[in-house]
Order: C-alpha cells, then structure tokens, then sequence
C-alpha cells in the first residue's frame, strides 16, 4: 500500500494525484504516530510535488504533508522534514520550511529536543536563504523555537547579525498571530483541495 500511495503521488495526473493525497491525509487522521513508516517514505514526493506548476498537485502534495507533520508527531518526522530543507528548489524549501513551523509551534518540547540543534541549524539556513519566502518562513520558525527553547533562542539571536535581529524583531508580532492562527484552525483536506 505504501509503495502504490507512493507512486501515485508522483503521478502527473492532477486527480490521481489528489485522490491519493487524501487517502494519505485520512489514514494519518486515523493512525496518528503510527502512521510513521508512512509518512517517512510520503514526505519526499509530496514536498518534490509541491514545486510542480500544475497548481492542483502543488497544493495537495502541500496540504497533505503538512497534515502529516501535524497528525503524526514523532522525532523521525521532523527530522526527515529538517533534512529536505537541503533541497536545491527554492519552492520545496519554502514549503518544507512553513511544515517545519507548524511542527515547532506543535510538537510537546520533549519531541522537538531530540532535534535541537538540527532545527537550530535549520532556522539558521532558511535566515540565509536566497528566497524571500523562506527567509520569511524562517523567521516565524525562529519565533517558534524560541517559544519552546528560550535559552537557546536568546542565544541564536545574539549571534545574529544587527540586520537579521531587526527582522526577526519586526516578524515577531506577526509569527505571535501566525501560531495563534494554527492552534484554533480545524483544517479538512477535501474542502482545501476542491477550494
């Protein structure tokens, strides 16, 4: 089941595609963590579909990995999701990097620890991406750390240069709404694809 659900991701069928994303965002709804050795073997094609033009794939392949990262919530997630951040299309690395925010502002602390200091790393890369959009995301992601690692937070920040602290500053009030947003929004995968 996991290599078929696999490959029809891939597919460059906007309604296969879509149809198998939505038997993936059903099952993770039903299986939680257990959904792990799905969704390890999910989130690569679904985060490469997301830099497809065909508009349809993009956004279930999007919509779809993010309900993985929020309905299955295990240490070997985020890290497979911190690892794609190493993508050469700016596109998947946005999208990979606005995943990993809901995973931040999500995950109970105790899971985010095991990757401290690869989320650090992270949050520190998409800061100097070349994308607008990801150095964006990455600050929402830096406020999100520093909420669950305070000290580690501070301490990023002061290591940042005068220019980034601004930003990161002038982005705070915005991640603060962004987090709040997230927490009370009941999400459904078929009204988002037919919208």
């Amino acid at each position: 089941l996991k290599d078929a659900l696999t490959a029809q991701v891939q597919d460059l069928r906007s309604t296969i595609v879509r149809e198998a994303c939505s038997v993936l965002f059903v099952l993770v709804h039903a299986l939680g963590s257990d959904f792990e050795p799905f969704a390890l073997g999910a989130l690569s094609p679904l985060l490469k579909s997301t830099s497809v033009s065909i508009q349809v794939i993009a956004e279930s392949g999007f919509l779809c990995a993010r309900a993985i990262a929020r309905e299955c919530q295990s240490s070997r997630v985020l890290g497979a999701l911190l690892e794609q951040l190493g993508s050469r299309n700016g596109t998947q690395r946005w999208r990979c990097s606005q995943i990993i925010c809901v995973a931040l502002q999500t995950y109970p602390a105790a899971l985010l620890e095991r990757h401290a200091d690869a989320s650090e790393a992270g949050i520190r890369q998409c800061l100097d991406d070349s994308s607008n959009e990801v150095r964006v995301c990455g600050r929402r992601c830096f406020w999100a750390f520093s909420e669950a690692f305070e000290e580690r937070g501070a301490r990023l920040l002061a290591r940042l240069d005068a220019a980034k602290q601004r930003l990161l500053e002038g982005e705070r009030a915005a991640a603060a709404e962004e987090a709040s947003a997230e927490g009370g929004v009941e999400f459904s995968f078929t009204e988002a694809a037919e919208g």
